[in-house]
């Protein structure tokens, strides 16, 4: 078994490096496609370096647990009429599904060989999907609007809320915040069934401190994010809206889904309101500062 210094003497130092490592830092548990699409590189190189980083003990990846992807497969078979097998015209394609690719993050000795600020990504619990799709809707944020955005994420300080929600205050942590053209946006991932307590599930109750938090303050929303627009086995957003429509029918809440925003991109009409999702949709465009 080579040794790390035997490793690192055969992995030569690239400029391309470092962008490489401050990516996973700044984006953790991205596929190597997707880490390929933000860097404009071809992801077949990028899996033999990101490969080489794993045996430095730079990088860790993680299965996905929910996220998979369909294949085909060519499969000959013997027709019963005239008893030949492999015969071109009886060929089929059976549908497999197998889990999506690894995800990749930076251990804390990887952050160390990056020159900027980044932090590793440690997991707490089953929170790998979680954790994804939060990282999934920053990428595309960050290709989107670069620098015009300012992001905070929830191990942050000054994310923490305090609202008072029938005369009891409660205390909560959002997902994800970032401000752009004036306005604040917290983001709430939602990719699984919501627990309940006392006949409230968590959606509800965040829609209730959110509600506290945001119907005075007309420069500040909030995204629920789903994993797709309409899935039968987990919450989307065709029936978060229906759900709240009538009890919330503001602008303040708005929804959508990771498939439209790896689709059409986040600048584009994504985004539905509780109060007129079947008139129209909204973009970033139109809270303008």
């Amino acid at each position: 078994m080579p040794t790390e210094t035997v490793i690192a003497k055969k992995i030569l130092h690239r400029d391309s490096d470092d962008l490489l490592l401050l990516t996973i830092g700044k984006f953790p548990l991205l596929s190597p496609k997707e880490i390929a699409l933000h860097l404009k590189r071809s992801s077949v190189q990028l899996r033999v370096r990101l490969a080489q980083f794993e045996e430095l003990g730079w990088l860790q990846r993680e299965e996905p647990t929910k996220e998979r992807i369909i294949i085909f497969k060519e499969t000959a078979h013997q027709c019963p009429k005239c008893k030949e097998t492999f015969h071109e015209r009886h060929q089929w394609r059976s549908a497999q599904t197998r889990f999506a690719a690894y995800y990749w993050y930076l251990t804390p000795e990887g952050a160390k060989q990056v020159p900027y600020r980044v932090v590793a990504w440690e997991r707490k619990g089953n929170t790998v999907d979680h954790d994804r799709g939060l990282t999934v809707f920053h990428m595309f944020l960050d290709m989107a609007f670069g620098d015009a955005i300012s992001v905070h994420q929830r191990r942050d300080n000054d994310m923490k809320q305090a609202v008072k929600v029938d005369g009891k205050v409660e205390r909560f942590y959002p997902d994800f915040r970032f401000d752009l053209n004036g306005y604040r946006f917290y983001v709430e991932y939602t990719h699984s069934d919501p627990s309940s307590k006392n006949g409230k599930n968590d959606i509800d109750r965040k829609m209730e401190r959110y509600n506290e938090l945001l119907q005075d303050d007309p420069k500040a929303k909030v995204i629920f994010l789903f994993p797709k627009q309409v899935d039968n086995d987990r919450p989307d957003v065709r029936s978060f809206l229906n759900r709240y429509a009538e009890k919330f029918p503001y602008r303040w809440c708005l929804a959508t889904d990771l498939e439209s925003i790896r689709e059409f991109g986040p600048k584009a009409h994504i985004f539905w309101c509780p109060k007129d999702f079947n008139q129209r949709t909204y973009a970033f465009s139109d809270f303008a500062a």
